[in-house]
């Protein structure tokens, strides 16, 4: 099944477009980052841990799984 036939099926009203987390009636939201960190190398470290972390707690060896981002570029620099 691809993106658009798991969510027409899962999520048939849901957009995927910002604010994601406010289009749906059911959302969980992480800070994966601390917004305040100035130190761009700090920040993405803390950011991989987080996320790993998640993934590897809430999902099982195996599972399919769908992931969307988005990216806030006003607020902090792409990492490089």
């Amino acid at each position: 099944m691809n993106i658009d036939e798991y969510m027409m099926k899962n999520f048939p009203s849901l957009s995927l477009e910002p604010p994601l987390f406010y289009n749906w009636n059911i959302g969980i939201r992480f800070e994966l980052g601390d917004p305040n960190e100035e130190n761009d190398e700090i920040y993405m470290d803390r950011v991989l841990k987080r996320g790993k972390t998640l993934l590897h707690t809430l999902h099982k060896k195996g599972d399919e799984i769908f992931i969307v981002c988005f990216f806030d570029q006003l607020h902090r620099k792409p990492f490089k």
